[in-house]
């Protein structure tokens, strides 16, 4: 991690490092059109902690083999990174369940439904199952709000994604908590 922030001129705006974890954000704001718009990449290293001790996610050997590795421009630096394959990813999200994520889940949900392989990956990577469970339920909840189609619509500026949508991503969602049960 420490070597991260030597490589990119990007502010940090959080840094953690452990023996097995490591957390790293780093940030640039940039003038675009006038608008300000702030840029942030996520480093982590060995797990994916969530907003609790319990909620977990590890970074096993499959989530790093499965992964594609590419080549992204930051500034006038290449970077090779990896994006966790479509299942990994989901469940990261999952496990973070923030606003942003929950438009993001929606969004891959609408696009890609729900992996068949979801519940058998996250028992393999997620370390609380009953807290995986609850974030799910919580982003149900947050996806059932009568805004929530206006507020998606706002982030992704496209007027695509419908109510019809939003209940369909929904049932998939609830179809995933009835497998906890």
């Amino acid at each position: 991690m420490e070597q991260i922030k030597g490589w990119l001129e990007l502010s940090a705006e959080a840094f953690h490092q452990e023996r097995d974890y490591g957390f790293l954000r780093l940030l640039k704001l940039l003038k675009t059109n006038g608008s300000p718009v702030k840029l942030s990449f996520d480093f982590m290293q060995g797990e994916i902690r969530g907003r609790t001790e319990e909620d977990k996610v590890v970074i096993d050997r499959n989530f790093v083999q499965n992964s594609k590795r590419i080549l992204i421009k930051i500034w006038k630096k290449n970077l090779e990174v990896f994006v966790p394959e479509y299942v990994d990813y989901l469940i990261l999200k999952i496990a973070s369940a923030r606003p942003s994520d929950i438009r993001d889940i929606a969004a891959l949900l609408w696009k890609n439904d729900i992996p068949e392989m979801l519940m058998s990956r996250a028992s393999e990577i997620v370390s609380n199952q009953e807290v995986f469970a609850g974030n799910i339920k919580e982003i149900i909840k947050s996806i059932s709000d009568k805004r929530f189609v206006d507020s998606w619509r706002g982030t992704f500026l496209t007027r695509e994604f419908t109510e019809k949508d939003k209940e369909r991503v929904i049932a998939q969602l609830e179809g995933v908590v009835q497998d906890f049960i």
